[in-house]
């Protein structure tokens, strides 16, 4: 089986193109951390996907977006005037865009934590799970009567 995750963020905003075919590709790159401390540095991975859902997704693959891709990678190596190199890429099955809103639109700030708020939900003299019920008015009577009305209905 070939089939990788990713999580990370666009690094690169997607580039919509068409085959010869007629089919719409959508090109991008998603750039995920890798290791710790010093030696942490950022890996790029070659994202492509294709069709219809390209067309759709295209406009909202914008860097910086975090998103988890699915699909089948690859291990592309080449040799440049430096010497050998490889690249990961991916042919994009599946995306998962990961929060917040487009950068178009305000996003309100988050109301800020309340400690004694907290305390007092937390400690509330309340049931935690008492309900209500709402019954129309002749169920209620069938209720209230119990048994003497299953009599007088006989």
């Amino acid at each position: 089986m070939n089939i990788i995750t990713i999580t990370g963020r666009v690094g690169q905003d997607a580039e919509l193109r068409q085959t010869p075919q007629g089919r719409a590709v959508a090109n991008f790159k998603v750039v995920i951390d890798v290791g710790f401390g010093d030696k942490k540095h950022a890996l790029w991975i070659d994202c492509s996907m294709f069709g219809q859902r390209a067309e759709k997704v295209a406009k909202y693959i914008t860097k910086g977006t975090p998103v988890t891709v699915y699909g089948q990678f690859d291990l592309r190596t080449y040799t440049t005037k430096n010497g050998p190199g490889a690249s990961i890429t991916c042919d994009v099955a599946d995306i998962a865009l990961q929060g917040g809103k487009p950068s178009g639109e305000s996003q309100a700030a988050p109301e800020p934590f309340d400690d004694k708020k907290a305390a007092d939900v937390a400690f509330s003299d309340e049931i935690p799970f008492s309900f209500a019920y709402w019954l129309p008015a002749g169920l209620l009577g069938l209720m209230v009567l119990g048994s003497s009305a299953s009599q007088m209905l006989a």
